[in-house]
């Protein structure tokens, strides 16, 4: 199958540089020759169930795993703003919403200790003006190194 794609783009793409098979340009940078391509994108969140979501996960508040979730929420605590009204876990609640309440994301990642593609952090970005994004993804031309 893979042999047979390989042929058909190679068909197709036949005299032309790789560049302007991508749509890329090749750039310099620190004395290294790469190749560069963008491409813009418009992405739609949904911010009402983000933000449903995101309150309802117990588990981003310090000292609550799954088992304490699963405690609080038979205790009737089911979302984020109801543990404003619980004795220990007021202070923290009341942290998490401000992030939440202002969409400061990066500040909820560092809280949680998370990684920028942990789940919760990418629920999260639902709670942002969907205006623009920047990803960037890059890898080192000619190796199988990791970025």
């Amino acid at each position: 199958m893979f042999e047979k794609l390989k042929w058909d783009l190679m068909r197709e793409y036949e005299g032309m540089e790789l560049e302007e098979a991508i749509g890329a340009s090749r750039v310099t940078a620190a004395g290294a020759e790469a190749l560069e391509v963008s491409f813009t994108r418009r992405v739609r969140f949904r911010v009402r169930e983000s933000v449903d979501d995101i309150l309802s996960d117990l588990k981003l508040i310090r000292g609550v795993g799954p088992v304490t979730e699963e405690r609080l929420k038979s205790e009737g605590y089911l979302t984020v703003p109801d543990l404003l009204a619980h004795d220990r876990y007021r202070h923290e609640a009341s942290r998490v919403l401000s992030m939440i309440q202002s969409g400061d994301v990066y500040n909820l990642r560092c809280y949680l200790n998370a990684s920028p593609s942990d789940e919760r952090v990418l629920t999260a970005l639902g709670l942002l003006d969907g205006g623009a994004f920047t990803f960037l993804t890059s890898r080192p031309s000619g190796s199988r190194a990791n970025p």
